[in-house]
């Protein structure tokens, strides 16, 4: 066990305590029920699901030790065992909750992450993009004057490949096609 991880116990350990000892000490008129949550919560957080039904386990016969003390059994035996499974129960359904809520926060610091990487990664052209109205050169940041292509491929994702399309063939060309033609 890692330094961190007996913190942590240690923690919940001293929480789960103190709330049974100031429960012990104000006697059965005071009910402290609610308290428990709070080391049950502690250790689901810091210590996972295993933890948190472990100390939520803790925390039922904590209560049942306490209760059985400061009570005669013999006429309230069942309300005992039964207050006694109540809070059991709750103590588990507050473990799990916690400790499934700790597993989606940090799954979403995960994915924040990866997401942040992500789009790191990503080159997007934005703003306003000096071109030559002529040659269609691109001014890139450092003043100089390169190849559009050449330009977009360097700042993006994108290739490039060069064809020619019907109206500049027919531009570039035309004497080309006159010669092939008789007449």
């Amino acid at each position: 066990m890692g330094a961190g991880k007996a913190f942590s116990v240690g923690i919940v350990v001293a929480s789960l305590l103190g709330v049974g000892l100031v429960d012990w000490a104000t006697g059965e008129n005071l009910g402290f029920f609610v308290f428990y949550f709070a080391p049950v919560a502690i250790a689901a957080w810091l210590l996972g699901g295993f933890g948190g039904v472990t100390v939520a386990l803790g925390a039922a016969f904590l209560w049942l030790g306490i209760e059985s003390v400061e009570r005669d059994l013999a006429p309230t035996r069942f309300h005992l065992y039964w207050n006694g499974s109540i809070r059991l129960a709750s103590f588990l359904i507050i473990a799990l909750a916690v400790a499934r809520l700790h597993t989606l926060l940090m799954r979403e610091r995960e994915l924040n992450t990866e997401l942040a990487e992500a789009m790191a990664k990503v080159k997007q052209l934005h703003g306003l993009l000096p071109i030559c109205a002529t040659c269609k050169k691109v001014r890139n940041d450092q003043g100089y004057w390169e190849q559009i292509e050449l330009y977009i491929e360097s700042h993006s994702h994108a290739a490039f490949s060069h064809g020619i399309c019907p109206e500049c063939l027919k531009q570039l060309y035309a004497e080309i096609d006159r010669q092939e033609r008789p007449g």
